[in-house]
Order: C-alpha cells, then sequence, then structure tokens
C-alpha cells in the first residue's frame, strides 16, 4: 500500500520534472515504502534500512545534480 504513495509521488514529479531528471526518482519508491512499513505498520528498522536508505537518497541526489 505504502508503494503506492511513492508512484503517485512519482507522477507528480514527471509532471514537474523532465524526464531526465524524474527518471531517478522511482528508486525513492523504495524509500517510500520502507519508511512507510516504519511508521504505519510497526515494522523494525535497523542500521542496514538506514544504511540502504541512505544509499538511495545520496544515489539520486548524485544523479540529479552531477548530470547537469
Amino acid at each position: 500500500m505504502t508503494e503506492v504513495g511513492g508512484f503517485f509521488l512519482f507522477n507528480y514529479a514527471l509532471s514537474r520534472l523532465s524526464v531526465s531528471q524524474s527518471a531517478p526518482l522511482i528508486n525513492l519508491t523504495t524509500v517510500v515504502s520502507v519508511l512507510g512499513g516504519v511508521i504505519l505498520q510497526g515494522d523494525p528498522f535497523s542500521g542496514m534500512h538506514a544504511v540502504g536508505v541512505a544509499l538511495i537518497v545520496v544515489g539520486v541526489w548524485g544523479t540529479n545534480t552531477f548530470s547537469r
């Protein structure tokens, strides 16, 4: 269910950004799903989850920043 929220955010990004800028953002659906599971369902959040989320966010940021 939380992944649906990630796809809604991605569709919003597609309406505001070019495809080359918004394509890496599809990776953020995983982050939204993990955070939604932790917040809404009380799933455990370990250090490895934090590392994974951080790597995804840094990767998306780096792709959009350094591809210009």
